[in-house]
């Protein structure tokens, strides 16, 4: 007799699926651009990460990764594996938040200009920055007790009244500050 037909492979997920009400640690992120300064060797971006636990159980081991790049570096799939633990660098480690609880990291994170290769737009160097952040913690509870939100902003100059979109940053200049930083969330993001 002709052996059972093996059953067909499911897809992986990378995403843990969990249950509407478990009690778990919710962990959530606002990024504020507070300078971005171009000198002749770098670009230097000031920000203010502001984390907040708001599931109803500690969010302990929570590790914060920053990664840096021009948007054209920074494509869907290097995103995808730089929320998978690749790459980037730690900005904070072993942070515990109980419920309801919050901390801000204040900071500034730095990308060599020798490693842009600027967007020419109406014939002038321009730089279109990418900032991603990953954020990942734990919490005592059965099962799998791991989440993470992490997502990638888009960073430029605030056009004024209106809002709107950033306008690109000028690269032809030794030295250049923001006059309005800002940032927009892309839809590059994962919660789990």
């Amino acid at each position: 007799a002709p052996a059972p037909a093996a059953p067909a492979p499911r897809a992986a997920t990378p995403l843990v699926t969990r249950p509407v009400d478990e009690q778990r640690a919710a962990v959530a992120m606002t990024l504020d651009i507070h300078d971005i300064h171009i000198t002749a060797e770098q670009v230097a971006v000031g920000f203010s990460l502001h984390l907040v636990n708001r599931g109803p159980v500690a969010a302990t081991g929570l590790m914060v990764r920053i990664a840096l790049g021009q948007g054209s570096a920074m494509p869907e799939a290097v995103l995808a594996r730089f929320f998978d633990g690749a790459g980037g660098s730690v900005l904070r480690d072993d942070i515990l938040l109980a419920p309801g609880a919050g901390e801000q990291l204040s900071t500034e994170v730095m990308l060599p200009r020798a490693l842009i290769d600027p967007l020419v737009i109406g014939g002038r160097p321009m730089l279109v920055p990418v900032m991603a952040l990953d954020v990942t913690y734990h919490w005592d509870g059965p099962g799998e007790a791991f989440g993470q939100n992490a997502g990638s902003f888009v960073l430029g100059r605030e056009p004024g009244e209106g809002g709107g979109r950033l306008a690109p940053l000028p690269l032809d200049r030794a030295e250049y500050r923001a006059a309005n930083p800002g940032q927009r969330a892309t839809a590059m993001r994962r919660e789990q």
